[in-house]
């Protein structure tokens, strides 16, 4: 199964993510910022990004825009996870190339459906 790559800056919601992908036998790889998650696709070639809406410096929403310009990253699913309820926004996310969006708090079961559904249509 390919590797998952987590873009979230909130310690304690990475830690939560990491338990559930290794209760699923998800592989994964964080990163605590979109800068850092950047960096890390210059190395590897993840299945699928889940990224926070809300981080520091670059936005979860600049990062997902960023990558839909790179031809070779630009098909990798991609779930936006975010507190935000505002429509506008939402759309925003969806309309920028987001597969998913997620609102947190969310259950578990929940996500891993999506991502087991957004590895399966990539395969």
């Amino acid at each position: 199964m390919n590797k998952i790559l987590l873009v979230e800056d909130s310690k304690d919601l990475t830690g939560n993510l990491s338990d559930l992908f290794t209760e699923h036998n998800l592989e994964y790889i964080v990163a605590g910022s979109a800068e850092e998650g950047l960096e890390l696709l210059n190395h590897i070639f993840p299945g699928l990004i889940i990224c926070d809406f809300k981080l520091p410096k670059l936005s979860g929403y600049e990062f997902l825009l960023t990558l839909k310009k790179n031809k070779k990253l630009s098909s990798i699913p991609f779930i936006m996870i975010s507190a935000t309820t505002e429509n506008s926004i939402i759309k925003k996310i969806i309309d920028g190339g987001a597969d998913v969006y997620i609102k947190k708090p969310f259950r578990n079961k929940l996500l891993v459906e999506e991502i087991l559904k957004q590895l399966k249509l990539a395969a």
